[in-house]
């Protein structure tokens, strides 16, 4: 979506601009489940919008293919700012990956 899609440009231009040279693979598919966006092969970004609401198992499945992969997911609530979601992605970016 196209929300989706300015939050995924900005998240990628800060991290560039701040100097930390990651992957970054939109729509990536893991196991028949697309993952809104990779990140340095080990964080694994969805960007729920309002139709997660009614998504949940495939939400739950994606969960445990994660898990499974040893990966880290994090969930963005498009209710959200993009600074806080950016936040705390850049905070398990330098805690758990960099």
């Amino acid at each position: 979506t196209s929300l989706e899609g300015l939050f995924i440009d900005n998240l990628e231009s800060f991290l560039f601009h701040i100097g930390l040279n990651l992957s970054f693979k939109r729509q990536h598919t893991i196991d028949n489940k697309t993952y809104d966006l990779c990140i340095a092969d080990r964080l694994l970004v969805e960007f729920d919008e309002s139709q997660h609401f009614y998504q949940s198992e495939n939400d739950k499945l994606k969960n445990n293919i994660a898990k499974k992969r040893n990966m880290i997911l994090v969930r963005v609530d498009a209710n959200c700012t993009y600074g806080e979601s950016i936040a705390k992605i850049y905070k398990i970016i330098k805690t758990q990956i960099n």
